[in-house]
């Protein structure tokens, strides 16, 4: 919280009578360090949740104003967040929120994904310039997660001549092949499959690999027309 938060007396009062290990911290320096620290957030639909995205922190979203709507329907539609109920009946149902998702650590790596991969697409330069345009969807174009129903399409892109000479292995991917290299993948943390589309038409694939050292992504896209690897630091 701000050090000029009117309730934060109250919040730590409160946090000292709980059972459960709270800490309260204060005029925070450096938010980015504890979002990628954290395995899970609670918090609202308004600029910090592209911040959440950039670092891929699953959230509990709620929306405490009309103009957050837009955002937390998209975010949620893209898997990237859960929304929350109304504010005044949190209480009852964020126990068992939490207690779900807690119990299941491939949600949160999935929902982890899915944060990415939004704003890999969403704001490819941070806010810059194009915050207004971002947030109003004017930028064109969407990176979203590969999903089952886009495999047949992604494995014609791949054994396309033009594309399956620049492999790695020239021979023609079979359908099994390709869905068991999918299965793989999607229990990878580190690998990200992402299908480009525009105008609601898909236009290519992404992929990333992050290695676990280093800071270093392997980054290969794919269309119709070409293949691309290459190495980025990030």
């Amino acid at each position: 919280m701000g050090g000029q938060a009117p309730w934060l007396g109250e919040v730590q009062q409160l946090s000292q009578s709980l059972a459960l290990d709270v800490t309260v911290l204060v005029d925070v320096s450096d938010m980015a360090s504890l979002m990628a620290q954290a395995d899970l957030a609670i918090g609202a639909a308004g600029a910090t949740a592209w911040e959440r995205c950039c670092l891929g922190l699953p959230t509990l979203m709620a929306v405490l104003a009309d103009n957050q709507r837009l955002v937390a329907e998209g975010l949620s539609a893209a898997g990237a967040v859960q929304l929350l109920p109304a504010v005044n009946s949190l209480a009852a149902s964020l126990p068992g929120l939490l207690e779900g998702l807690l119990a299941d650590p491939e949600q949160l790596r999935r929902m982890s994904r899915r944060a990415a991969g939004w704003w890999m697409v969403a704001a490819p330069d941070g806010f810059g310039d194009h915050g207004d345009d971002v947030m109003s969807g004017v930028i064109a174009g969407n990176l979203r997660p590969l999903a089952e129903p886009d495999l047949a399409l992604v494995r014609s892109w791949r054994n396309h001549e033009s594309v399956r000479r620049y492999m790695y292995t020239q021979h023609e991917i079979a359908e099994q092949e390709h869905r068991d290299w999918f299965a793989r993948c999607e229990q990878d943390p580190l690998r990200h499959l992402l299908v480009y589309e525009c105008d609601e038409q898909p236009r290519g694939f992404v992929h990333f690999t992050v290695q676990t050292a280093g800071k270093v992504a392997d980054w290969g896209s794919t269309s119709r027309q070409r293949r691309r690897v290459v190495r980025v630091r990030v």
